[in-house]
C-alpha cells in the first residue's frame, strides 16, 4: 500500500509546478485613494488604491505603490493595461500578486 501511495505521490510532483505565472489584464483606477490595511482589519492604515479589473465584479484596495511603473495622480481615474504577476511563492506578510504597467490608455480628471 505504501508503495503504490510513494508511486502515486511521485507521478503527482511535476516539475516546473510551483513557478510564477502572468497575463495581461485590463483595469480602472479609481480617482480617490482608500483606506488600505496590509492586514485585513489590522496594521497601520496608508494610502491605496481602488482597482476593478475587467474579468471580476468588484473593487479590490491595494497598496500605493503596488504597480509597477505606475505613477499615480489624486483626482484621476485610469484605465489600464497592466501584467499581473501570479506569484507561486509569495512573501508571508504580502501578497500572491504583483502588477506591472503596461500602457496607460486613458486618464481622465473627476
Amino acid at each position: 500500500m505504501s508503495i503504490s501511495f510513494f508511486t502515486l505521490l511521485m507521478v503527482g510532483c511535476k516539475d516546473g509546478e510551483n513557478k510564477d505565472w502572468t497575463e495581461e489584464v485590463l483595469m480602472t483606477v479609481a480617482s480617490e485613494f482608500v483606506d488600505y490595511h496590509p492586514i485585513e482589519g489590522n496594521g497601520v492604515i496608508s494610502n491605496g488604491l481602488h482597482i476593478k479589473e475587467d474579468n471580476i465584479s468588484y473593487w479590490i484596495k491595494i497598496p500605493l505603490n503596488a504597480i509597477e511603473d505606475f505613477d499615480y495622480e489624486v483626482g484621476c481615474e485610469y484605465r489600464l493595461k497592466v501584467l499581473k504577476i501570479h506569484l507561486a511563492n509569495p512573501p508571508a506578510d504580502g501578497s500572491d500578486v504583483k502588477y506591472k504597467l503596461i500602457e496607460i490608455m486613458s486618464k481622465s480628471e473627476q
